[in-house]
């Protein structure tokens, strides 16, 4: 029963208090604001302006309040370039390649597809754009889209 009443207690305490402001001039005409009035001076308490002052209503529309950042450090901008220099190294031919296959299928020419077996696989031309978008989509799961991204 004690902690129920120490409770009610404490919020009614916590409810109650509030920061008052005060504001006035002082004998050489400068403004002055303080917690407390002062005893020989009118002052004016400007509680009740202040309320409206410093309220963020924008986070209430965003969501989590935090805001991604748009730039990068240096630092992150050295370990991208890094990071895309290994990429170069270790794919970059093959992808190039398999880029400038695509184009030749899309252009037209002449090409000859091989089936997984490595034996040569017979294409009609009707089926060409069937064959093209199988080599897209699989150009595009590879590591290679983020390399030399297909225009």
């Amino acid at each position: 029963m004690q902690r129920l009443v120490f409770f009610i207690c404490f919020i009614f305490l916590c409810g109650s208090s509030s920061a008052e402001v005060y504001k006035w001039v002082d004998e050489n005409g400068k403004l002055q604001f303080s917690d407390k009035a002062p005893p020989e001076k009118q002052a004016e308490n400007i509680e009740k302006q202040l309320q409206k002052i410093n309220v963020d209503e924008a986070s209430k529309t965003l969501g989590s309040g935090v805001v991604p950042r748009a730039d990068k450090t240096a630092d992150e901008e050295i370990l991208d370039i890094k990071k895309r220099q290994n990429m170069e190294e270790k794919i970059g031919k093959k992808c190039r390649k398999l880029q400038e296959e695509i184009n030749s299928i899309a252009r037209g020419d002449l090409v000859v597809f091989f089936d997984k077996d490595g034996k040569e696989e017979k294409v009609l031309e009707r089926d060409r754009g069937k064959k093209l978008e199988e080599w897209k989509a699989g150009y595009k799961r590879s590591d290679c889209e983020k390399l030399y991204p297909l225009g």
